[in-house]
């Protein structure tokens, strides 16, 4: 059953681009259109017209266009693949909502966190995005963020990493005692499943991973591990944005970390 709004959407930064596509559904069948639409629906936005596309159906009518026709969106199984079709005025478009793919990388070094015990990001420029808007989790979503880049520490100094949704806490290293290490190699590697989706108290995330690096003696690998599911505070129902962090237990030059390379990927 197609969704009605109480409002048609008129003027949006896409909605030429959709008018023209639209206008290339004719009898013909246009695949390369059709295509087009799907990318439009289904590649950088979770909405055409301010409607949840999850929807069954969609009567693409609803975007106020001149000209516009009563064709309808289909979204296929999640994750699913191959080419959309037309049929009998509905486009059936593969929901790529569900399906692994990249959403951020790291394109230079993070800026170093080092003579300071300010909690600061580990996070450098990138390409992509570190935010889920607002409704866009669904149950069972999951995710991987995998960090590497130096670390130099002093011997018995702690280093704390943090992994938050905005300011709620999904994971915490707490203080980890730090073995002498001179521009060595660290990484982190961290694990996050949607279990529930809601507000504060019903929303909840599993998190887990690892964090370890390489000491100066032996050149033995050193660190921790976390698992731990978070409901307090936690909402699915504004937007969360991915910030990671590193806290040093006391303010010394011969304390340094910083990342070179970030990625964060939805495996389910």
């Amino acid at each position: 059953m197609a969704y009605k709004p109480k409002s048609k959407r008129t003027n949006s930064p896409s909605s030429f681009q959709e008018k023209k596509i639209l206008d290339g559904l004719t009898a013909n069948k246009n695949i390369d259109d059709i295509r087009a639409l799907a990318k439009l629906v289904n590649g950088h936005t979770s909405d055409i017209s301010g409607i949840d596309t999850h929807l069954s159906a969609i009567d693409l009518s609803i975007l106020g266009l001149e000209n516009a026709k009563p064709y309808k969106i289909n979204l296929t199984t999640n994750g699913s693949a191959g080419p959309s079709t037309l049929i009998n005025n509905v486009l059936n478009v593969p929901d790529y909502s569900s399906a692994p793919r990249g959403l951020y990388t790291q394109i230079g070094a993070s800026a170093r966190i080092t003579n300071t015990t300010t909690e600061t990001s580990l996070l450098g420029d990138g390409v992509g995005t570190l935010t889920v808007p607002s409704g866009g989790f669904k149950v069972g979503d999951s995710f991987f963020a995998v960090l590497t880049g130096h670390i130099s520490s002093l011997n018995n100094q702690t280093l704390r990493i943090r992994v938050k949704s905005e300011e709620i806490v999904l994971a915490d290293t707490g203080s980890i005692s730090m073995s002498s290490t001179t521009n060595k190699h660290w990484k982190l590697d961290v694990y996050f499943t949607i279990r529930t989706i809601g507000g504060p108290g019903v929303a909840s995330i599993a998190t887990g991973g690892t964090f370890f690096y390489t000491k100066d003696a032996s050149l033995a690998f050193e660190g921790t591990n976390f698992s731990t599911e978070t409901s307090t505070g936690f909402n699915t129902t504004r937007d969360n944005t991915l910030v990671i962090t590193a806290q040093w237990g006391a303010a010394s030059e011969r304390d340094i970390i910083y990342s070179e390379l970030f990625t964060l990927t939805k495996t389910y």
